[in-house]
């Protein structure tokens, strides 16, 4: 399957969807999520056709507006969906250590999707795309 990039902006995170790996990175407050958002989801939906065995999914948020963590929370529950004894999706969900509302959205979406979480504290200077 063919490796999705989409570069960051000051608006928008960096992207990076390859086989056994997705990664957001950085800050989204785009201005219209779902076309952002519409060629991931479409990379998404040939990947769940041909699934690998394991799956890591890499969230580094350094800031989101709530339409761009909606579609996140999308992403992962269509992930989660096909997660069961054969296929692995895992999710590392990382948050700056004194920023306790990111890692509050992370532990919602744990709550909610069907794929395990592992909370990583990291530093400010682990989410900051280069442009």
């Amino acid at each position: 399957m063919q490796k999705l990039v989409i570069k960051a902006t000051p608006k928008s995170f960096n992207v990076i969807c390859e086989q056994g790996h997705i990664e957001f990175k950085g800050c989204s407050v785009v201005n219209d999520p779902k076309v952002f958002f519409k060629p991931v989801r479409n990379w998404i939906d040939e990947y769940l056709k041909n699934l690998p065995e394991e799956t890591l999914v890499s969230l580094k948020i350094d800031y989101a507006d709530s339409a761009s963590i909606r579609y996140i929370y999308e992403i992962l529950q269509s992930l989660g969906k096909v997660s069961d004894e054969k296929k692995s999706i895992k999710v590392n969900w990382y948050y700056e250590i004194n920023d306790p509302e990111i890692l509050e959205i992370g532990e919602i979406l744990a709550g909610r999707v069907k794929a395990p979480f592992s909370f990583i504290k990291s530093y400010s200077s682990d989410f900051k795309v280069i442009q």
